[in-house]
């Protein structure tokens, strides 16, 4: 079963979706199909990092030893994070006090190329900055959506 389900999800993943041409008579600056656009290749790395993952490998880092690897794996996901953060729009629709919204959030250590080995006290220390920026903003979305949603579970990690 798990083997039919991996050579599926290779098969998908490769095959892939094709980038849909924009309907005959679409303006080129069609908000809705641009976002959708975007969103399937956002999915389309999704995937991509999955087959790498099935592979045995995670692509960039497959070479190097296991503390190295999980570091620049560390790495990789704060500086999604921080990007991910950066693109919200909840300051643009006021949702978030204002005190939250000072502009984009962009530490040093964005710029750091991707092969570069951090160490676990760098890693930590990067961690612990982008928290303290990305957590209070966290908590104000999550008790926002927490009401919005009558649940009271919305945004519980564990």
């Amino acid at each position: 079963m798990r083997r039919a389900f991996a050579a599926f999800a290779l098969t998908a993943v490769f095959a892939g979706p094709v980038l849909a041409a924009p309907p005959a008579g679409a303006p080129a600056d069609d908000g809705a199909l641009l976002v959708i656009e975007a969103g399937r290749l956002a999915v389309m790395m999704d995937q991509s990092r999955g087959a790498l993952t099935l592979l045995g490998t995670d692509g960039a880092h497959g070479d190097l030893a296991a503390a190295a690897a999980q570091r620049a794996y560390a790495f990789q996901e704060l500086v999604a994070a921080v990007l991910h953060y950066n693109l919200l729009l909840a300051c643009r629709g006021h949702v978030a006090r204002p005190a939250l919204c000072t502009g984009p959030y962009l530490p040093a250590w964005l710029k750091d190329p991707p092969g570069k080995d951090h160490s676990g006290a760098a890693l930590k220390a990067m961690v612990e900055e982008a928290s303290a920026h990305l957590m209070p903003f966290w908590d104000e979305m999550c008790a926002k959506g927490r009401v919005a949603a009558k649940d009271e579970s919305f945004c519980a990690l564990e």
